[in-house]
């Protein structure tokens, strides 16, 4: 991996979700940023472009897990928060080598595991811009 003068690279970018992520980001014309995980940069992108966030709390979400070490991140995203258990964070069928999608998928995901975590979160709250 290639390192920045003064900048640390992150190891978790070089995991499969981030590396399809940072290519996702190319093809959606985005510049990848070493300095911060690659999914949580397509995730913001899906929430400033695709799906909605109604009350502003996975916005907030969002932000917020931009300051955690980033292998909190991905366990966050990659184990089941009932049972630990690893777990892909994204349906790799589904994305299908869409970008588009899984940066969908990736915000899904982070919604997802806040319904669970927090029982008064909606469930089911994404809708997809028009």
């Amino acid at each position: 991996m290639k390192e920045l003068r003064g900048v640390v690279p992150i190891p978790q970018n070089s995991e499969k979700l981030n590396q399809e992520s940072k290519k996702a980001l190319r093809e959606l014309k985005q510049t990848p940023d070493e300095t911060w995980l690659y999914c949580l940069q397509l995730a913001e992108w899906s929430l400033k472009n695709s799906l909605d966030d109604p009350d502003g709390r996975l916005t907030t979400t969002l932000e917020e897990m931009k300051g955690w070490k980033p292998k909190e991140v991905m366990n966050y995203l990659e184990r089941e928060p009932e049972t630990n258990e690893e777990v892909d964070a994204v349906d790799w069928n589904l994305v299908n080598n869409d970008p588009k999608e899984l940066a969908d998928q990736i915000l899904i995901r982070i919604g997802d595991n806040l319904a669970l975590t927090l029982h008064c979160y909606p469930k089911n709250l994404f809708r997809v811009r028009v």
